[in-house]
């Protein structure tokens, strides 16, 4: 009996000769109660596999899991990072807002064997805590929405207030985002814009939010659904004709369009109304952060 653990601790090196001694006296406990040799080997056995679990655990009490919040592509899969992919080859657990959608991916970056849970926006809540749960158990989760990053117009913020709330750590994996996107296109020189995401689809809130942002006079980005961009096209019509914008269709995909223009110029040039859309609406012709001429990037970015 003892040869045979003796065996079987020679080549885990990772436990303590204290932890060895506990290992012989816990199955000299086992013999002593039971009286066939067969089922003394079998219940040491157990005992053997219980003590290594509480072993590995005691190892690594100090080793938190984490919580990795990873931005995906916001079209094209090849616009994934290096990081990101190896994030999620690593964690075994990868919560989801739609799992197959993102089994789609994972089967693109051929990554396989991932547990998928999901977490949308209509279970965040409960979702939430069962991440933490898994946290509690040791794992690593890694959380991604269909698109972009995380909590910008997505679900994922009551995910991460829950997670920091129970103690864990939220790391951030950048990705793409639509936002930033078009405004790397937009020609904006000034270094104050809003990012303003959906607008209400309640008419008289729509129109009102949309004025504050106006007076403002500076750029601002709203995303909109394919179902209500061409009346938002109308009420900037409306409300400030002479103002360019700069409208993102489908960005980074096969069928991508970026058309700028005023609002009228730009819903005459819009053929077809499918896909998503990004708008960047910018400052009028004589606002003060429309010019380029104090442009100051800075020295890192």
């Amino acid at each position: 009996m003892a040869a045979c653990i003796k065996m079987s601790m020679s080549s885990l090196d990772t436990i303590s000769s204290v932890n060895f001694l506990t290992l012989l006296l816990f199955c000299n406990a086992f013999k002593s109660s039971i009286q066939e040799p067969p089922v003394v080997v079998f219940n040491a056995t157990r005992g053997f596999c219980v003590l290594l679990k509480f072993f590995a655990i005691c190892n690594n009490l100090g080793d938190m899991s984490t919580l990795y919040i990873v931005g995906t592509p916001i079209g094209n899969l090849d616009d994934i990072t290096l990081r990101a992919i190896r994030t999620l080859k690593e964690v075994p657990v990868i919560a989801c807002e739609d799992t197959r959608h993102t089994q789609t991916m994972l089967t693109h970056l051929e990554i396989t064997g991932k547990r998928l849970i999901a977490c949308h926006a209509h279970n965040e809540a409960a979702s939430s805590h069962g991440i933490v749960n898994l946290l509690d158990q040791g794992l690593d989760v890694a959380y991604v929405s269909d698109a972009g990053t995380p909590g910008v117009s997505d679900p994922g913020s009551r995910l991460v207030r829950t997670v920091r709330a129970a103690g864990y750590d939220v790391v951030p994996i950048p990705g793409a985002s639509a936002c930033v996107t078009l405004i790397s296109a937009s020609g904006l020189a000034g270094k104050t814009f809003t990012f303003e995401g959906f607008l209400s689809p309640k008419s008289g809130r729509r129109k009102n939010r949309l004025k504050e942002l106006l007076s403002r006079d500076e750029a601002f980005i709203i995303y909109e659904s394919p179902f209500r961009v061409v009346k938002l096209l109308d009420e900037l019509n409306e409300l400030c004709p002479d103002r360019s914008l700069v409208l993102g269709r489908e960005l980074t995909k096969a069928f991508e369009q970026i058309i700028s223009g005023t609002p009228l110029q730009v819903k005459t040039d819009l053929k077809i109304v499918k896909g998503e859309f990004a708008l960047c609406i910018l400052p009028s012709a004589n606002a003060k952060d429309s010019g380029d001429e104090d442009e100051d990037f800075g020295e890192g970015r």
